[in-house]
């Protein structure tokens, strides 16, 4: 029984791969105990000292199989969508609110591609790459002159632009993240984008300067999965003779919206969440340097006695993780 033991606890410390998490002694217990069940199977069959050694062995690589398809699973998600978030890259449970676009336009030799998006019912980034003639000279912070993101179905919507990281900014690639948040469900529907006119801002002329004359446009089908959970509220919330219900509250692991029905105020927005572990993220906090910064930023919308307020997280939360939400001056209890 020793020289078993010694053979699984030397194959979970001393062989393991980089980065390899070594198996807990429940694991060893297990794959252990379905060793000697085999091996005492029939305790009136003979069971020579070379079958225990082989089936030792096939314990032994049983480790090591389960170890390696850890250590092998990787995201499917872009490695700007990875680094953006801080997702680790075997960290596979947001893959299926991603999806491949990988689409096409192409006018006056710059070649404009959504390759990836990655959203919820209300959110949605989208990865987009630029590809510009060798022999134009491109200057810093190259952007569009106008752009546009909508929906069949056209709702209430805020969206921006930004440029990623240039990791080679000798050639002529660029890569930009379009975000785009809506009161309206994004699920199923049919996205659009709309580009005009590529160069850059001059600051000395104070005007933009185009570079590229053209239009670029790109439509295709939201399939992605939403990972979002749905809170019905119903809370009554009261501020200086401001009234409204709080009627639901959706959170996803990149963004969190609050549904609202009466008095428009601005202290009716979403002003903290407190995780299980005692941890609060303050909504206030709006430097990317804060200790507990969780929020990039988010979009408000209003119509007659209905009010609409999200804000996009900075990186991945866990919904089961989070105990309440504040808004205004009401706590919200979260039921996971």
């Amino acid at each position: 029984m020793s020289k078993i033991h010694e053979i699984l606890n030397k194959s979970n410390s001393n062989d393991l791969l980089d980065n390899e998490e070594p198996l807990n002694n429940d694991e060893k217990q297990r794959i252990l105990n379905m060793t000697m069940s085999k091996i005492t199977a029939d305790k009136n069959k003979s069971f020579g000292k070379r079958k225990l050694i082989v089936a030792v062995l096939i314990a032994t690589m049983m480790i090591g199989t389960v170890a390696m398809a850890n250590e092998y699973i990787e995201s499917n998600l872009d490695n700007s969508f990875l680094n953006f978030f801080g997702i680790d890259k075997n960290d596979i449970s947001l893959d299926a609110a991603g999806e491949d676009i990988n689409k096409t336009v192409s006018n006056n030799g710059l070649d404009l591609t959504v390759t990836q998006t990655l959203g919820d019912r209300h959110m949605l980034y989208i990865l987009v790459d630029i590809t510009t003639p060798k022999n134009i000279k491109i200057p810093k912070y190259p952007t569009f002159n106008e752009y546009d993101i909508y929906l069949d179905n056209r709702g209430s919507a805020g969206w921006g632009m930004e440029e990623l990281e240039d990791y080679n900014p000798n050639d002529n690639k660029y890569r930009y993240l379009v975000s785009y948040n809506t009161e309206s469900n994004l699920n199923d529907d049919r996205v659009t984008l709309d580009f005009k006119d590529f160069g850059y801002y001059s600051e000395k002329d104070n005007e933009f300067i185009t570079l590229i004359k053209g239009n670029w446009k790109l439509s295709w089908d939201l399939k992605y999965k939403n990972l979002s959970k749905k809170f019905k509220v119903n809370h009554f919330v009261k501020e200086n003779n401001y009234k409204s219900i709080i009627t639901s509250i959706e959170v996803s692991p990149i963004s969190i919206s609050v549904n609202l029905l009466g008095d428009s105020y601005n202290n009716f927005v979403i002003s903290s969440i407190t995780m299980k572990d005692g941890t609060t993220y303050d909504t206030g906090l709006v430097s990317s340097a804060e200790k507990n910064n969780l929020f990039l930023g988010g979009s408000t919308s209003t119509s007659f006695f209905k009010s609409y307020h999200s804000i996009n997280f900075s990186q991945i939360i866990n919904v089961e993780d989070i105990k309440s939400i504040t808004i205004g001056n009401e706590i919200i209890q979260i039921k996971n």
